[in-house]
């Protein structure tokens, strides 16, 4: 009738949160340069990740997810939690408008509470024939535009503390709690793959493939997770 949780399949920002509470992480913190997918801590919230889809049968598995999308069953009703960012207030906003729900920031484990920040950069074409316009848009979906039509958290502290964020109708009563206090903790960061060479390490070439054998349940953690920090920092070095 309803599904417990929701972790992204295969994306940084839905397992990588997780890592840092248990105390891992995918690359090494802060710098990002070396892999930490092998460290046991990481290995274990892999395993927990794991065991919520196939063994608790709590977590929305990636074939369930390719039936509908976990960010659309919440919306439903069909998903009691999930991880996720401020932009999901407007998918349920416009698909279930009465939806009763909350946010909350995401849970401690041994290292701590921990949570990662994506940042949206706006800019627009040298050669535009419409500066003056394109830089007006710019500077509004940096500001009263990024909350309420974008579905961001505004990057300015007065903004984003203000009811133009906060009391937005339609909004979950705690947003400050569970998306602005966070940033103060000592470890959320940046999704610590991301770098030049993200793109590399993410696919089939860097540890891609181990991370969907976990997915997929077709071998424990550890063993999805040997050796391939051999391979990522071998991308990394080149």
């Amino acid at each position: 009738m309803q599904w417990g949780h929701y972790i992204w399949p295969a994306v940084i920002a839905g397992f990588e949160p997780i890592l840092l509470a248990f105390g891992g992480s995918t690359m090494s913190v802060p710098d990002g340069q070396t892999c930490n997918l092998e460290h046991p801590d990481s290995i274990r919230a892999f395993q927990f990740i794991q065991d919520m889809m196939w063994v608790d049968h709590t977590a929305i598995t990636p074939q369930v997810e390719q039936e509908n999308a976990g960010k659309y069953r919440f919306a439903l009703g069909e998903l009691a939690m999930l991880g996720g960012a401020h932009w999901m207030t407007d998918i349920i906003n416009d698909q279930n408008p009465d939806l009763n729900y909350d946010v909350a920031a995401l849970p401690a484990e041994q290292a701590g509470n921990a949570s990662v920040v994506h940042v949206h950069g706006w800019a627009f074409y040298s050669g535009s024939q419409n500066k003056d316009l394109a830089w007006h848009f710019v500077q509004w979906v940096s500001t009263e535009g990024a909350g309420p039509e974008m579905g961001l958290i505004p990057a300015y502290r007065d903004l984003a503390l203000s009811d133009v964020f906060l009391e937005r109708p339609g909004e979950p009563e705690h947003l400050q709690e569970a998306f602005l206090e966070p940033a103060d903790w000592p470890l959320t960061m940046g999704p610590t793959a991301f770098s030049d060479k993200y793109a590399q390490i993410l696919g089939p070439d860097g540890y891609g493939l181990a991370i969907e054998a976990i997915m997929l349940n077709e071998m424990p953690a550890a063993e999805a997770l040997a050796g391939v920090c051999e391979v990522v920092d071998a991308i990394m070095n080149e």
